[in-house]
């Protein structure tokens, strides 16, 4: 996944990651949560674009 996302190392906070306990849990799956909804949320947009580009 890295190598489709070069940046994807500086989007994710390691240094909360690697506390123990929940707090590394929480910031684990923050990062995950934000990459999901980047994913949807671009996707969708390409759809849109799709969308309204067969529309014209």
């Amino acid at each position: 996944m890295t190598a489709l996302l070069p940046f994807a190392h500086d989007i994710s906070v390691p240094h909360l990651e690697n506390l123990p306990g929940p707090v590394g849990d929480a910031a684990g799956a923050v990062t995950i949560v934000a990459f999901a909804l980047l994913t949807v949320l671009v996707l969708g947009g390409l759809m849109w674009v799709k969308k309204r580009s067969e529309d014209e």
